[in-house]
């Protein structure tokens, strides 16, 4: 890798952007910011009995690769939350997302390891009528913790401005992500979560 682009890579590391804003990550990579993560509106497309995996693509899918990782965080926004279940989906290249097939195209619950980390890999979903380009998330049934229903954004999408915001759900600037290229040379973005108690 040249330097210009290693270190470009260091930089957006070290200041990933998250559920928490521009949230500084320490050495070890665990995260110092403690806002929780906002909330957002489920749609009208959430289906039960997505399958567990960490890939969302499948053969002949088109558009750019992505890779998106980040962690599951209790209310203090530094204790991580392992081994539990984080549901998302998104629509197709083709602006229209999968309700009746078997394979559960562009949705997966994907499961954090043991230090509340999670992955998984899709292409950046493509905007459709006044909706920007994003992806939705599901987090419920974490022991003295609220569900979490919530999207991730990407920074330039031109659709996200107030005139298409959302009246109760309005778009947060923490969760309009910018991408970057990891060490694989695919585009990554970071979205950290962090729940709120009950």
């Amino acid at each position: 890798m040249q330097r210009k682009q290693f270190l470009k890579v260091i930089g957006l590391s070290v200041f990933a952007v998250s559920a928490a804003g521009f949230t500084k990550l320490s050495a070890n990579g665990q995260t110092t910011g403690t806002t929780p993560t906002t909330s957002d509106m489920l749609g009208p497309y959430f289906r039960e009995g997505a399958p567990l995996t960490n890939d969302l693509t499948y053969p002949k899918m088109k558009g750019e690769n992505l890779k998106v990782v980040g962690k599951l965080l209790q209310a203090d926004g530094k204790t991580p939350i392992p081994h539990k279940i984080i549901e998302v989906w998104h629509c197709d290249h083709r602006k229209k997302y999968d309700n009746k097939s078997k394979e559960f195209r562009c949705r997966a619950k994907v499961c954090t390891d043991e230090n509340g980390d999670y992955f998984y890999k899709t292409i950046i979903p493509p905007n459709y009528h006044w909706r920007p380009k994003h992806i939705h998330y599901l987090v419920r049934n974490i022991e003295n913790h609220q569900e979490l229903i919530t999207q991730l954004y990407f920074e330039g999408d031109k659709r996200i401005n107030n005139k298409t915001e959302p009246t109760h759900f309005p778009y947060d600037k923490k969760r309009i992500l910018t991408p970057y290229k990891n060490e694989e040379n695919i585009t990554e973005v970071r979205l950290d979560l962090i729940l709120t108690a009950l």
